[in-house]
């Protein structure tokens, strides 16, 4: 195939010189030949940038539809500690009133251990394992968004997102 530099010294000899017949049918054929494979290589750009573009918007549309997901698991936690909050002071409730009651050494006990784990304990682990969850698939997020502007292979997103996920404990 001829380089930039042969075609236009070809179409320079082309226009320049005294050429026989054959001659020029000979060099036109180069020409177009180079022409035509310019063509096929601007052509071939073209598709690639196409494929390009839109795995971009691809990439921008799982990323907002992931941020959109992260807004809807923090509204879940914020409703879940709401719960686990209604939940602890309707079982300090009860206790009150199973207090009141006759109960054998085994009830006491429930009632004592449910007494103290609903005064924060367990509620706090449970708001604590929920926020944790949400902060880890916030990180996740950040991390893919960050690779997809990186504009990074499928092989190196793949790995740190196992990498990713391997570190969150997810």
């Amino acid at each position: 195939m001829l380089t930039l530099y042969d075609a236009r010294t070809t179409l320079d000899r082309l226009l320049d010189e005294e050429l026989s017949d054959a001659e020029r049918e000979r060099i036109g054929k180069l020409l177009c030949d180079y022409i035509d494979h310019v063509g096929g290589e601007c052509d071939t750009l073209a598709i690639a940038h196409r494929h390009e573009v839109s795995e971009r918007d691809r990439h921008f549309s799982n990323a907002e539809q992931k941020e959109q997901e992260l807004r809807t698991l923090r509204g879940v936690v914020g409703q879940c500690k709401g719960e686990i909050a209604e939940m602890a002071d309707a079982a300090l409730r009860l206790c009150d009133l199973l207090s009141n009651r006759p109960m054998s050494v085994d009830e006491a006990d429930a009632v004592a251990a449910l007494r103290t784990s609903m005064k924060g304990r367990q509620a706090r682990d449970l708001i604590a394992a929920l926020r944790d969850s949400v902060r880890k698939f916030a990180a996740l997020s950040i991390i893919m968004r960050l690779l997809q502007k990186l504009r990074v292979t499928d092989n190196v997103r793949e790995a740190a997102e196992k990498w990713a996920k391997k570190q969150l404990h997810l």
